[in-house]
């Protein structure tokens, strides 16, 4: 996330939000600030603080939350590129998304035999740059190959640029999955 956050030039604008399988208009952001750019010592200072400080202490505190009901991944992404008070019309969008994957509501679920993504009603994300940043489920590393990849696949359908980097934990799983030892 700091990597990411590296990237973003002066005056970019930052929104952390924490949807944990709640309607976009229920998210409180955890940070919703601009980037004040780093001429200095005092810039760079307020970014950390106002900025990295406050997403890094929501994703410690996150790790001791109990597994959410649901888990609307593709719906959660299509909100965010759609709401006009996140990504006005015109405007470049780049989500950074920190997930394991496992879509589950009733548009598609990663728990239910043969679910599959119904396709996409048009190019709602086209422009829409989705880094993936995947996280192990240990819970459910099986089905993680299969369940990102629909979504990887999904999200590419709906117009949107999927960057997601293979992690080594989702190799070992794919070669498990298919027989494989670990």
């Amino acid at each position: 996330v700091e990597h990411e956050l590296g990237l973003l030039k002066k005056g970019d604008r930052i929104v952390a939000l924490d949807v944990g399988g709640e309607t976009l208009a229920e998210v409180a952001p955890i940070v919703d600030q601009c980037h004040p750019g780093d001429d200095d010592n005092i810039a760079r200072n307020a970014f950390r603080r106002t900025v990295v400080d406050p997403i890094n202490a929501h994703l410690r505190a996150v790790r001791d939350h109990q597994a959410a009901e649901q888990s609307p991944l593709a719906e959660t992404i299509l909100a965010v590129a759609s709401d006009s008070s996140i990504h006005p019309q015109g405007s470049k969008l780049r989500i950074l998304f920190v997930t394991d994957g496992l879509q589950n509501s009733a548009l598609q679920s990663a728990y239910r035999r043969g679910s599959t993504f119904p396709a996409p009603g048009g190019q709602s994300l086209k422009g829409v740059v989705i880094k993936l940043v995947l996280i192990k489920n240990g819970r459910d590393l099986r089905r993680q190959p299969r369940a990102i990849a629909q979504l990887t696949l999904w999200l590419e359908q709906a117009g949107g640029q999927v960057i997601a980097s293979e992690p080594g934990w989702l190799s070992l799983a794919k070669s498990e999955r298919h027989g494989g030892k670990r």
